[in-house]
């Protein structure tokens, strides 16, 4: 597996939990999108596209969609037991072995310290600091 390209986009907000949002292209042919950029206590957290996944039914079990007033299979109104309701999210996309999972988060989190670094020095210009190259 080879990474050929990761553009990075800075949410602005540095004190949000979502630092950045990515996209990663593998081998030129598949890219996958929304790859999130998370501060954690010990440093960072490459979180990969996700969505939150059917609710099942309290009464039948059946799967519905999140939003679904009735289930689908029993005609029962979807009464969450839990409050607030149980939220469970799957990876749409995610690496299958630790060595792949490495290579991405060691290439993703360069790509963002780079831009990073880019976006400092852009607002240091527009500010009219002058930069100095440090030895």
């Amino acid at each position: 597996m080879e990474i050929t390209e990761v553009t990075v986009e800075l949410t602005g907000y540095q004190q949000d939990k979502v630092r950045a949002y990515c996209s990663v292209v593998i081998d030129d042919a598949i890219v996958i999108r929304e790859v999130k950029i998370l501060a954690m206590e010990n440093g960072f957290l490459v979180a990969m596209p996700n969505r939150r996944s059917a609710e099942p039914c309290v009464l039948c079990s059946a799967r519905n969609d999140f939003n679904a007033r009735f289930c689908c299979q029993c005609g029962q109104p979807m009464v969450g037991t839990e409050n607030p309701p149980r939220r469970i999210y799957r990876d749409i996309v995610h690496p299958i072995s630790a060595k792949a999972r490495q290579q991405l988060e060691a290439v993703v989190l360069a790509a963002y310290e780079k831009e990073l670094a880019a976006d400092r020095e852009r607002n240091a210009v527009a500010d009219g600091r002058e930069l100095r190259a440090t030895r």
